[in-house]
């Protein structure tokens, strides 16, 4: 995939397969969203152990402690080296995320988020998502006076495939109104390409 301008990629998470394929193939213009706490050791092991590895896959305790602590020693060192913006969630520092993704997009390059809201569902369709992104067209919009696109891309596990498919705009009308209907548009864009 090559991209000649600006613009926000959204896809699916799939439990990490959609992260996985996404930086193996998509060119260096790409950074990605990545929840904070995976850019240190403390967090990192904090969120495998007591989360992931305890209360989701329900390993045994010591077990769960091994590979908690594999995670938060290797997990964050290879975030912290890729092109990586952090994502502060319920937190003030939000803004800077917003504020290091608007700087790159003004550079002419794209950022790409997973928003969903349960990350580790491995099914190809995806469900719910967090629509908090959207808040980047305001941004965008202020800054340069025209809408952001938005496009999705189809993360194929059966073909092992990234497909970008038409990206979507914010029109004029009211941003609490059009992020609604934005974050449909892109939930059934990626849905419907995986159906075809």
């Amino acid at each position: 995939t090559v991209f000649t301008s600006e613009n926000v990629l959204i896809g699916h998470h799939q439990n990490f397969y959609g992260p996985f394929l996404a930086l193996t193939w998509l060119p260096e213009t790409v950074s990605f969203w990545v929840v904070d706490h995976l850019f240190n050791f403390k967090d990192c092991f904090n969120m495998y152990y007591n989360y992931t590895f305890v209360k989701t896959v329900k390993l045994p305790r010591i077990l769960a402690l091994i590979l908690a602590f594999l995670c938060g020693l290797l997990i964050p060192p290879l975030v912290r080296s890729s092109r990586s913006i952090p994502v502060y969630r319920d937190s003030k520092k939000i803004v800077k995320t917003f504020e290091l993704s608007l700087k790159l997009l003004n550079k002419g390059e794209q950022i790409m988020i997973f928003p969903d809201v349960n990350y580790n569902d491995a099914s190809p369709i995806m469900g719910e998502i967090y629509n908090g992104f959207t808040h980047i067209e305001k941004l965008y919009f202020q800054a340069n006076k025209r809408h952001i696109g938005f496009t999705p891309i189809i993360i194929d596990k059966k073909s092992g495939t990234l497909t970008n498919t038409p990206t979507i705009f914010f029109s004029d009308n009211l941003f609490n109104v059009e992020k609604e209907l934005v974050s449909d548009q892109i939930v059934n864009s990626i849905n419907s390409g995986l159906r075809k």
